[in-house]
């Protein structure tokens, strides 16, 4: 089975209709230490305050339409992107990317279960 690179495929389809893409990675990808040093730790500090920021960035380059940028939301970013969109007035438009239909500590758990297996120090009984 050959993966599927979501934002290659969604980079290559907004270049051919002149859209403007502005992509981030949650700060956890780049700065875990650093993150794992913060006390309550949330989705609205690891996602939601960077993804409204981006939009911000968006909103002050004068050649785009505010009223044309959208949200596109993968995995976890899906999930919050609704929160997002809820806590920005310019944004009316959005597109989940494999958005999890389940609650968030279901998810968590089996994904820290899986990671555990694909360790070589399985102890994923024990999550």
């Amino acid at each position: 089975m050959v993966p599927i690179n979501l934002s290659r495929i969604s980079s290559g389809v907004f270049h051919q209709k002149d859209l403007v893409i502005l992509r981030y990675e949650k700060r956890t990808k780049h700065y875990l230490k650093e993150s794992t040093a913060i006390h309550n730790f949330t989705v609205q500090v690891e996602i939601i305050y960077d993804a409204i920021a981006a939009i911000n960035v968006l909103n002050n380059i004068s050649f785009l339409a505010q009223s044309r940028i959208f949200v596109l939301g993968h995995s976890l970013g899906g999930m919050m992107t609704p929160r997002i969109v809820s806590q920005d007035e310019w944004i009316i438009e959005f597109i989940l990317f494999a958005a999890p239909a389940r609650p968030l500590e279901n998810l968590i758990l089996e994904q820290s279960r899986y990671l555990a297996s694909l360790s070589g120090n399985n102890q994923s009984g024990e999550i």
